[in-house]
């Protein structure tokens, strides 16, 4: 007897960008804030992780989705070539 997968009506998404602008509902850009603003409608659970944002906030919850920006709050590290370290 063959099985049919069935998916949750409720998916836990996570979302991964290196730049997400959220500064007001009038100048969302992009293509990852308004999918995961779409998901969030359909019932879906959604996390952004990012490295910054304008509003210079380490975390957002806006329109039931939450940001996470990993560069906020923390010290600007020098990128260094592997052979330079």
């Amino acid at each position: 007897m063959k099985s049919e997968s069935v998916l949750p009506e409720k998916l836990r998404i996570c979302l991964v960008g290196q730049k997400i602008n959220v500064l007001s509902r009038a100048s969302d850009t992009g293509l990852l804030w308004p999918l995961a603003r779409g998901l969030t409608e359909r019932g879906h659970e959604v996390t952004i992780i990012s490295t910054s944002t304008p509003l210079k906030k380490p975390e957002i919850f806006r329109d039931g989705i939450r940001a996470y920006y990993l560069s906020e709050g923390q010290p600007q590290y020098k990128t260094v070539r592997f052979a330079d370290a």
